[in-house]
């Protein structure tokens, strides 16, 4: 993990230390791929080393960016991923992954068991998609964020269900 952080350290310092090359007014530092706030301590860390930096070099970005997330919304009431946005609700956007209607969703996401990890894959009755997981969550995330939008991953799997989930997320 420490590599990471130095890796995102350096990378900021380069953005920063460039700035006659990125002659943008405002920045967004945009976390996506995989799942970000697996590692909320190192984001939160890096997002106050972007702060910090940004005001101590008079950055023309300090007090004018964002930070963007984007979700599976699996962890997004925990106490960590809450005390982030509460400390950086004025600068932040986030949107959250939901494929759907539940049957569409579950098509593609599937909670990991150990024996998926070793290669085995489990018989159909024993997956388990984590639909039910993130919708728990939306209420809070509306309320938080009610300008924000989600974002859908489409396959060939599930083209079938495309009219039925879009109509349920615009509901």
């Amino acid at each position: 993990m420490k590599y990471f952080a130095l890796v995102a350290k350096q990378a900021v310092d380069y953005i920063l230390s460039h700035e006659a090359d990125m002659p943008e007014k405002a920045v967004v530092w945009d976390f996506i791929g995989g799942e970000p706030f697996l590692e909320i301590d190192l984001i939160d860390k890096l997002c106050d080393y972007i702060k910090i930096e940004m005001y101590r070099r008079n950055h023309r970005w300090f007090d004018n960016y964002r930070f963007s997330f984007s979700t599976n919304g699996i962890s997004y009431h925990t106490e960590k991923v809450q005390h982030f946005i509460k400390k950086n609700i004025t600068h932040l956007s986030i949107g959250i992954t939901i494929d759907g209607t539940q049957r569409k969703h579950d098509l593609n996401r599937i909670w990991k068991t150990p024996e998926m990890e070793q290669g085995i894959m489990p018989k159909p009755e024993e997956e388990r998609g984590s639909y039910a997981d993130v919708v728990k969550n939306i209420p809070l995330w509306l309320e938080q964020f009610p300008g924000d939008g989600t974002k859908v991953t489409i396959s060939s799997a599930d083209i079938p269900y495309i009219c039925e989930s879009v109509l349920h997320l615009y509901s």
